[in-house]
């Protein structure tokens, strides 16, 4: 994906009344960022694919969220016409026990 720009917006959820008073309970946003350029360096032919991608390991590596959206914009793609970015999303929530 070198030689694209793009625009990535992350948001996860905790468990709603559970106290955050550690990390541990938290999301380390370093990680977040850490998992979104992980996926960047690989090759990956589809945004869907990258999105999907990225939802299961942010899931995996941090397993006490609720929920995952990922955007992922690609600025100019190239279709032959002046447009602005095309975008893909995803959205998962994940029920608790």
């Amino acid at each position: 994906m070198l030689g694209n720009y793009f625009i990535i917006d992350v948001k996860v959820g905790l468990p709603v009344g559970k106290e955050v008073l550690t990390l541990e309970n938290s999301v380390n946003y370093e990680g977040l960022f850490l998992v979104v350029k992980a996926h960047f360096e690989e090759t990956k032919h589809l945004l869907e694919e990258l999105v999907q991608s990225m939802a299961s390991k942010i899931k995996g590596t941090y397993p006490q969220i609720t929920y995952v959206l990922i955007s992922v914009k690609k600025n100019n793609p190239p279709l032959g016409y002046e447009i602005k970015n095309s975008e893909v999303s995803i959205e998962q929530c994940y029920t608790t026990v």
